[in-house]
C-alpha cells in the first residue's frame, strides 16, 4: 500500500517543474535570440561562409536549450533533471510552433529529431548544472528540505 508521502501530487510536485521549465523555455528563447544575432552579424561580416548557416541554427538552439534549463534549475533547486527537460521540450515545442506558423511545408526527417533530441539534452545538462549550482548566500534558499 502507497503511503500518502510516495504519491506525486500534480499540484505539489509536477506544477511547479512545468512552471519553471515555461519561465526557463523564455529565458532560453532569448539567449537563443542573442546568439542567432551573434551568428547573423559573423554571417554579415564574411567570417564566417554561409555554408553553416544550418550549423549555427542547431548551435543557437543548443545553447538557448542549455541556458534555459539553466536558468530554470537556479530558479527551482530541485529536480534539477525534470526542470531542465520541460525547458527543453517547451523550447522544442515553441519552435515547432513558429515552424508551423511559417513554413509550408512541415516534415518529420532526421534533421527534425536531431534538433529535438539536441534541445532536450541541452536542457536537461543545463537544469542539472543549475541545480547543482550552490547559493553564495545560504539563507537564500528557495525550498527547503
Amino acid at each position: 500500500m502507497e503511503s500518502e508521502k510516495s504519491r506525486l501530487s500534480f499540484k505539489s510536485d509536477i506544477l511547479p517543474v512545468l512552471k519553471d521549465g515555461a519561465v526557463g523555455a523564455l529565458v532560453g528563447v532569448g539567449a537563443m535570440l542573442i546568439a542567432t544575432l551573434l551568428f547573423a552579424a559573423l554571417l554579415a561580416s564574411g567570417l564566417v561562409p554561409s555554408d553553416l548557416v544550418s550549423v549555427f541554427t542547431v548551435i543557437s538552439a543548443a545553447v538557448g536549450a542549455l541556458a534555459g534549463g539553466l536558468f530554470a534549475g537556479l530558479r527551482r533547486k530541485r529536480q534539477g533533471l525534470f526542470t531542465g527537460l520541460s525547458a527543453g521540450l517547451f523550447i522544442f515545442l515553441i519552435l515547432t510552433a513558429i515552424k508551423l506558423c511559417f513554413s509550408k511545408s512541415f516534415g518529420l526527417d532526421a534533421e527534425y529529431f536531431a534538433v529535438a533530441a539536441a534541445l532536450i539534452i541541452c536542457g536537461a545538462i543545463g537544469g542539472i548544472i543549475g541545480r547543482n549550482i550552490k547559493s553564495k548566500n545560504k539563507n537564500n534558499r528557495r525550498y527547503k528540505k
